[in-house]
């Protein structure tokens, strides 16, 4: 086992606590209905894969909508077949959209969510997955997301991270499945442990234990660190580092939001 630095122990910490952040200002309420859980995961997490088109989500929704006009009791084979010709039927008619990317489309009948919520015989996919983390079958439960069409490791492991995040004692967060690595994740551990280093989902957490933080906190914090404060690598190290800095940044963030939804307000009027 690695003895870490205290200095990137300290680094760690600093990571983690961007966190709260993402959990209060980016991760939606959990969804009460199986209606709900399908939706926030074909909008917030299915079509989160670099190269899929924006439409793609919206499309995903209107389906839905068309196809499951009441709460969803119950789904069927002919349920994920007829979503799917719904889905073609608006991306042709109303978006002139011709290229669905049918071999990575969640939503496709042989493989997507539906059908595969179909053949678990499950009706809500939040709960479903939910109640896996919670009785230790992290590995069914990983298995499952993963076998969506299009909905690969990072997908995975972020959808996972989410739901253990606001259902597992932290001692249970120390667990490679609940680490989507990304390029803001990558970039914090060559920070922390340096320019030559290769993201390993195991280090994470070994660093994340003998810093006392959650693992997920650090996975999240630095996603907000990156992505939506620092944007470069230059101010990510800075924030990091010197957590005075951050909070100037944010500061500046703040400002630059207000400015753009006041001229955004000023239009509607």
């Amino acid at each position: 086992m690695k003895k870490y630095k205290q200095s990137q122990i300290d680094l760690a910490n600093n990571t983690a606590s961007y966190s709260t952040i993402f959990w209060n200002g980016w991760l939606e309420d959990p969804p009460e209905t199986p209606k709900q859980a399908l939706l926030n995961f074909l909008h917030n997490y299915a079509y989160e894969r670099q190269g899929a088109a924006q439409s793609y989500r919206t499309l995903a929704n209107l389906a839905i909508n068309q196809k499951f006009k009441d709460e969803i009791t119950s789904i069927t084979k002919k349920d994920a077949e007829k979503a799917w010709k719904i889905y073609n039927d608006i991306a042709k008619d109303k978006y002139h959209e011709p290229k669905l990317n049918e071999t990575h489309n969640p939503m496709k009948s042989d493989k997507g969510v539906l059908r595969r919520l179909s053949q678990e015989k499950a009706v809500n996919l939040y709960t479903y997955t939910r109640d896996l983390l919670s009785s230790n079958q992290v590995p069914a439960a990983y298995k499952f997301i993963n076998s969506i069409r299009g909905v690969g490791d990072k997908i995975t492991c972020l959808y996972l991270r989410d739901i253990a995040h606001r259902h597992l004692e932290t001692d249970r967060h120390y667990h490679p499945h609940f680490q989507p690595i990304d390029t803001w994740v990558e970039q914090a551990l060559k920070i922390i442990l340096g320019d030559k280093y290769k993201a390993k989902k195991h280090d994470i957490i070994e660093l994340c234990r003998q810093a006392g933080c959650s693992p997920l906190d650090f996975n999240a914090g630095a996603w907000v660190a990156g992505n939506a404060i620092a944007r470069d690598y230059g101010r990510l190290q800075e924030i990091l580092n010197d957590p005075e800095e951050g909070k100037k940044l944010i500061d500046y963030r703040i400002k630059e939001q207000e400015r753009r939804t006041a001229s955004m307000k000023k239009w509607i009027n």
